[in-house]
């Protein structure tokens, strides 16, 4: 009776370090459990300011497509006026030129018939 009375002590002692063990680990999963639970917090947090940030950057980028499309209307618009005024001035130019070489075939025939008329003088003269 002795002898079956220290194998149940054997078996007792043998079940409480088991026990003891088995405390230790379910202590060390609480201490896990807890830090993944703030993991997983800081990461919704984290999660949550990036969903606000892409969501900013979706803002801003259709502001910047919108002023994108009007920098280029007004580069359009500046560009067709700029033409617009350059083909004014050349035409004026050209209008201008025109009536500038009028006014030398004008200049250039009266000087011709003064030449004529001054050679006709001095033929006279010395004639």
């Amino acid at each position: 009776m002795e002898l079956i009375l220290k194998q149940i002590l054997n078996k007792l002692d043998t079940m409480q370090l088991d026990i003891t063990e088995i405390k230790t680990d379910v202590a060390e999963l609480k201490t896990d459990v807890a830090v993944l639970k703030t993991d997983v917090a800081v990461l919704k947090t984290d999660v949550a300011v990036l969903k606000t940030d892409v969501a900013e950057l979706k803002t801003d980028v259709a502001v910047l497509k919108t002023d994108v499309a009007e920098l280029k209307e007004t580069v359009n618009r500046i560009e067709f006026n700029q033409n617009q005024g350059v083909l004014s001035i050349l035409k004026r130019i050209d209008y201008n030129t025109g009536q500038k070489d009028y006014e030398m075939m004008a200049v250039n025939k009266r000087l011709f018939h003064v030449e004529v008329e001054i050679v006709k003088l001095i033929d006279q003269k010395t004639g």
